[in-house]
């Protein structure tokens, strides 16, 4: 093969390359209100935690508005939680009567890990409180006791 033949197999590469770099670098539209947070789980009555958190990841997708997962290393072993969510209703403080949701259910293996998940679909959120801020706090309890729970996170919803 000549040098023009490998000039223009080069020239055909290098054009497949730049147009896949620009197809796997196109921008991502994520929420552009709330982004992706992990927020942490403390102890609240000296329970066991290495180390806990939830990750709240607003999509709002036609199918998937918001996804949570919930996380527990070095907790109680072979533990049933019940994680909770307290919403404060257009009150990013916390300061107010919140409405409290339960969420998902966490099991903890031997060594006391467990994770958890939740997806809420479009439906799932009520009109009235989209366009506006509302304080959370995540809760995980044992036994209809609260054993660990997250400081108050502001969450804008759109």
């Amino acid at each position: 093969m000549g040098i023009r033949g490998h000039a223009r197999r080069f020239g055909g590469l290098a054009l497949f390359v730049v147009a896949a770099s620009a197809a796997v670098s196109a921008p991502v539209l994520a929420d552009q209100t709330f982004h992706t947070e992990r927020i942490a789980l403390e102890s609240v009555i000296g329970a066991p935690l290495q180390s806990g958190f939830v990750i709240d990841i607003h999509a709002n997708g036609p199918e998937i508005y918001a996804h949570e997962r919930y996380v527990l290393n070095g907790a109680a072993p072979n533990t049933t939680y019940q994680v909770s969510v307290l919403i404060y209703a257009f009150d990013p403080t916390c300061a107010t009567t919140p409405i409290v949701i339960p969420e998902a259910t966490l099991v903890t293996n031997s060594t006391g890990n467990g994770t958890a998940e939740k997806f809420f679909a479009p439906s799932d959120v009520p009109p009235a409180l989209r366009g506006a801020t509302h304080g959370l706090v995540w809760q995980v309890s044992s036994g209809g006791e609260v054993v660990y729970q997250t400081e108050c996170t502001p969450v804008a919803l759109d």
